[in-house]
């Protein structure tokens, strides 16, 4: 696919850092995303982890989504990727 828009990311990793929920993949997940993305022509890709100064908290995601100045929606237009990653622990349940 040839985009000829923006192309934005937000990639979100939590590895719930020092708890006893502690989780070992996630903040990796969003490093390798970022590496294949980046590679792929993307130049705006905000990230949060449980390693960033803005952590990634409800309302940090929410506020990326909305008020970001380097990060609009407004500025996504026809022909635009977003990328939106949101890398956490999971729950499988049998039927």
């Amino acid at each position: 696919i040839n985009i000829t828009g923006n192309k934005k990311a937000l990639l979100v990793g939590i590895n719930y850092t020092n708890t006893e929920n502690e989780l070992y993949g996630c903040i990796n997940d969003v490093n390798c995303i970022k590496e294949r993305i980046s590679n792929n022509g993307f130049k705006n890709i905000n990230i949060m982890t449980d390693n960033t100064t803005i952590k990634p908290t409800k309302n940090n995601i929410l506020n990326a989504f909305k008020n970001s100045s380097s990060f609009k929606f407004k500025t996504i237009v026809l022909d635009s990727v977003f990328v939106f990653n949101f890398s956490n622990k999971s729950l499988i349940i049998a039927n």
